[in-house]
């Protein structure tokens, strides 16, 4: 009897030892992966990059979701051991917010440039093509927008236009009030322009007269050009004139300028409380200014005429004042020209001229302007409803005026320029004889 108990004993250690050889607390049956080494068992420690599957999950290391790869906390390259469908190498579901494949990078920047999808500014407007994402470069006429500014091109002040350094027509990016042009005042001379952008840089072109086409560098708030010769206001007040002097027009007088005009041989300014100072060619007289305070000045061929603030307006030089014709009215007026033999002033809008009439050009045109000047023997004028240039008077000076809206005007001995509403210079009346390039505006 106890040695058939000793037997079954036996028979019974001999079917535990076949369940768990190892002695490791698992049989084969419970999962263990190796049942002849005690250190591998469902719940051992299992070390990444020895090549063994110690927790037998089917992978060297830990493998929580069982999708084959071991976490990265074992060593492993599953970023969510939670996830059977995440690990490295996974198919990558974009926008749902999982990094499936484990590769770090963000979830809604699938052409991995570095830039989400968005519809912020900072946010990638083509996530499928790397090339594509804010602050790319951007070249005017490949039909891209690759900087996602929503302008072929580069539009930095985000006024729809790209900027000129990037092949486009906007000269100053920094400012969305210069879409196409950049200028801010022009004078028409007698065979030359001058122009000043909103940086206070001078340009002048045309005929190339003792360097009349050749201004100075700096920052310049006003310019008038004459014949050969030409003088502006710098941001401190000064005044620099170049070109021809044969008459003394180059010569001013250093003080502080607050207004100025030229005409073809001579030059007159403001200065201080409204004094006037002229220099230049005085053979009728037109330099010798009178004494008191004055507000406006426009100086013409062979006159000038002055405008006070009680309303009153002189004139002086070859200029017969005891003819009707040439009696300056009187008024409050904001801006006073002057021509070859007549003057304009404009007024609350409307516009005053007077003097010489042999082409019609003191014929003061009915309604409302807000901007006028007097060429040679013509005029021309900006209407304030449309906006748009009203010319009379001599017909070789009026030449094709141009259509559209407009944001000043000058006009010289036979051709005129203005500003449009883009900020840019167009120039007409140099057909024939008198095309010297005064009106190829840059």
């Amino acid at each position: 009897m106890a040695r058939q108990i000793f037997y079954v004993s036996v028979f019974f250690l001999a079917l535990s030892g076949c369940g768990d050889r190892d002695r490791d607390g698992f049989a084969v049956a419970e999962g263990d992966c190796d049942d002849r080494n005690g250190a591998i068992n469902p719940s051992a420690s299992d070390v990444f990059g020895d090549n063994i599957d110690q927790n037998c999950d089917d992978a060297d290391g830990v493998d929580m979701d069982g999708d084959g790869v071991a976490s990265e906390a074992s060593g492993g390259s599953d970023c969510d051991d939670s996830d059977a469908g995440v690990y490295a190498g996974a198919s990558e579901q974009w926008y749902d917010g999982v990094d499936s494949d484990c590769d770090g990078w963000s979830d809604f920047d699938a052409d991995l440039d570095g830039y989400d999808v968005g519809s912020l500014p900072t946010d990638d407007c083509n996530d499928y093509d790397p090339a594509v994402y804010p602050g790319a470069e951007d070249t005017v006429g490949d039909g891209n927008d690759n900087n996602c500014d929503g302008v072929d091109g580069l539009d930095e002040d985000g006024d729809g236009v790209a900027s000129a350094d990037s092949g486009g027509t906007d000269c100053d990016d920094l400012d969305p009030d210069y879409s196409v042009g950049c200028w801010v005042q022009v004078s028409a001379g007698a065979w030359h322009t001058c122009a000043i952008d909103n940086k206070g840089a001078l340009t002048c072109w045309g005929l190339e007269d003792d360097g009349a086409t050749t201004p100075p560098e700096g920052e310049f708030k006003k310019v008038q050009a004459g014949a050969g010769a030409s003088c502006a206001i710098q941001a401190n007040d000064e005044v620099e004139c170049w070109g021809d002097n044969t008459f003394g027009q180059l010569d001013a007088l250093e003080t502080a300028w607050t207004d100025l005009a030229m005409s073809v041989r001579h030059a007159c300014g403001l200065y201080g409380s409204g004094g006037i100072s002229c220099w230049g060619r005085n053979h009728e007289d037109q330099t010798d200014s009178p004494s008191g305070a004055w507000s406006l000045i426009a100086a013409g061929m062979n006159h000038t005429c002055a405008h006070n603030a009680t309303g009153a307006t002189e004139c002086w030089g070859s200029w017969d004042s005891t003819d009707p014709g040439y009696e300056a009215p009187v008024g409050q007026f904001s801006k006073l020209t002057a021509g070859g033999y007549h003057s304009c002033a404009l007024g609350s809008g409307e516009l005053y001229c007077w003097g010489s009439n042999n082409h019609g050009q003191s014929a003061s045109p009915v309604g409302d302007f807000v901007d006028e000047d007097a060429g040679f023997g013509f005029n021309c004028a900006i209407q304030s409803l449309s906006n748009e240039l009203f010319c009379w008077g001599e017909a070789a000076g009026i030449g094709a005026v141009p259509t559209g809206e407009f944001l000043s005007v000058s006009s010289g001995t036979a051709h005129s320029c203005a500003i449009d509403a883009g900020h840019s210079i167009q120039c007409w009346g140099c057909e024939g004889s008198y095309d010297y390039g005064q009106c190829d505006s840059p």
